[in-house]
């Protein structure tokens, strides 16, 4: 039934609010569009005869308008995270339905005024959300992370969440630092296995949100130079499995990405040598290590 739901969602979004995006006119000719022209609570034009049948609709079923369905709709999402965190796939397909509602401009624009959405930003935590500590849903925290940040750094994200980018990090910085002040043979402990996954995962989903020098720069003086050493502490101390060392490798290969030229700083500026020997510390010491193994 779940399941089923989130399919009915995922269709509604890509014909009722297609339309509206359509009429706003920040869509695009093919393909299915995130939630984006339903979003606007305003619209200049009028509405066509799909609009108001979808109108008359709401009215019957005393749902409201747009905005409250795109409500409706999200507090549904947050429900799910909530209460099915072992159904993978039910988790997988509504951080989905979330990641194409985030996907537009203006869709960004009304979920940033919506309750659920602000409550998601503010508490991104297993404590609030349990499927963010079930393992085999370590590779959904980069989604539900990279949505969240695209959402905050979207214009005005921050004013209308009334959350800052440092206090969205905040419960990752406290973890790191939790983490950082261990002893070689403490971090290697497999307590601190499930949370070094899921702080790489996290990580990963929000380096993946930035695309500009600006937003680049906020996450770097972030980890830098505080944070950063415990990336070579880990590489050197999980070398060898798997699932910790390729979460800490496919951040970095994330964090270092140039992509849109986001990884530009000052000509003044160090960081760009700073973040050169960050990285090469990391395979220095992944790499040793793995050249003292004994050949099998």
């Amino acid at each position: 039934l779940e399941l089923a739901l989130l399919y009915y969602f995922q269709n509604f979004r890509r014909v009722y609010m297609f339309m509206w995006d359509q009429v706003s006119g920040s869509g695009s000719s093919g393909g299915s569009v995130g939630m984006v022209g339903m979003m606007a609570s305003k619209l200049d034009s009028a509405p066509s005869a799909k609009q108001k049948v979808y109108q008359r609709m709401f009215e019957h079923l005393a749902m409201g308008d747009h905005t409250a369905v795109a409500n409706l709709i999200v507090t549904k999402v947050g429900n799910n995270l909530k209460f099915w965190p072992e159904e993978q796939d039910l988790v997988g397909k509504t951080l989905e339905l979330l990641l194409d509602m985030a996907g537009g401009y203006s869709s960004s624009k009304l979920l940033l005024t919506l309750d659920t959405v602000k409550f998601l930003a503010r508490h991104h935590t297993e404590d609030h959300f349990p499927f963010l500590a079930v393992p085999c849903n370590a590779r959904h925290r980069t989604t539900f992370h990279a949505t969240l940040a695209r959402l905050l750094l979207s214009p005005g994200g921050e004013d209308k969440l009334g959350l800052t980018f440092d206090q969205f990090l905040e419960p990752i910085v406290n973890a790191i630092s939790q983490l950082g002040a261990l002893s070689s043979a403490d971090l290697r402990n497999e307590a601190a296995r499930r949370p070094l996954i899921g702080i790489f995962r996290d990580l990963r989903g929000i380096a993946a949100s930035l695309h500009n020098r600006r937003t680049y720069g906020m996450l770097f003086d972030i980890l830098h130079p505080q944070h950063l050493p415990l990336l070579s502490k880990v590489a050197d101390a999980w070398y060898d499995q798997p699932d910790v060392i390729i979460s800490l490798l496919r951040f970095m290969q994330e964090f270092c990405h140039n992509k849109a030229n986001r990884v530009n700083f000052d000509q003044s500026s160090a960081n760009g040598i700073l973040l050169y020997r960050a990285t090469s510390e990391v395979v220095c010491a992944f790499g040793s290590r793995l050249l003292s193994m004994p050949t099998l």
